[in-house]
């Protein structure tokens, strides 16, 4: 089993903020790990053990009350090469890894032209997801606010994929892991057609323009609720219905009005 550079530095980042819990506030690690599926008896747990026994031999004593937390962390930063043998039989990684890529396709118009490619690298990341999301299991992460911020559209896409997989699947999607997801769907080739081939750039201010009777109190709360929903990278402007349409209105990538237009 082979583990990247990044998930040994984040396993090494939590194991040594157990050992600052451990010490500062004892209390806090009474409770143990809560998980929908028994640890005890895994092979993480054996080796969460001898984990243990190592730090403590460096002079950082871990409670034993940490273990189970310390096989979830173990569990949940397993990945394995592309071709590891126990890959092809987790037939739930599988499935859902072609269930993403489908619904990718299908929510963006376009068809993923290395498809298969795409498939195989994808496994590893869905394997050690699953592990993270079935124990609950948050990993630092510094890849959503900028994925957030300037890949908006390819998140908003990913997001919607996931959320239509979480109730056939039942599983919920976090959104630190949708926005790791974006980086595998966002390095793709669309090809010359459908909405894919739009995600990837940076998002450019895209204007709006929001109407109401006024001009100042609808269109107000109407823009405020758009920046809810659709996030950064989007320009407003409210204006009322007797100023509508104004000069620049061919500028303008979407108008909202909350009353009849005669335009």
């Amino acid at each position: 089993r082979r583990l990247s550079y990044s998930l040994l530095g984040e396993l090494v980042y939590y194991l040594l903020c157990v050992v600052l819990r451990d010490r500062v506030c004892p209390s806090c690690s009474g409770g143990g790990c809560s998980a929908d599926a028994p640890l005890e008896g895994t092979p993480e747990w054996d080796v969460a053990g001898r984990v243990m026994e190592g730090v403590g031999a460096l002079g950082l004593v871990m409670r034993p009350e940490e273990r189970p937390y310390v096989t979830a962390l173990l569990r949940g930063s397993r990945v394995f090469s592309v071709d590891d043998p126990e890959n092809a039989s987790d037939q739930r990684s599988v499935r859902l890894v072609r269930s993403l890529v489908e619904e990718f396709e299908r929510q963006v118009c376009a068809s993923i032209v290395q498809r298969e490619e795409l498939a195989q690298r994808l496994l590893p990341h869905v394997r050690a997801m699953v592990c993270r999301m079935e124990y609950q299991i948050k990993l630092p992460s510094t890849i959503l606010r900028h994925v957030l911020d300037n890949y908006r559209q390819l998140y908003n896409a990913t997001n919607l994929v996931c959320k239509n997989l979480e109730g056939r699947l039942g599983m919920s999607f976090p959104a630190d892991e949708v926005a790791g997801l974006c980086v595998y769907f966002g390095s793709q080739d669309f090809g010359n057609h459908g909405a894919g081939q739009d995600l990837r750039g940076p998002v450019s201010a895209r204007r709006i323009l929001v109407v109401c009777a006024s001009g100042i109190g609808t269109s107000l709360l109407v823009c405020q609720q758009l920046r809810d929903l659709l996030g950064p990278g989007f320009e407003y402007r409210s204006c009322s219905l007797r100023d509508y349409p104004p000069l620049d209105s061919d500028t303008y990538d979407l108008v909202v009005t909350t009353v009849e237009s005669p335009v």
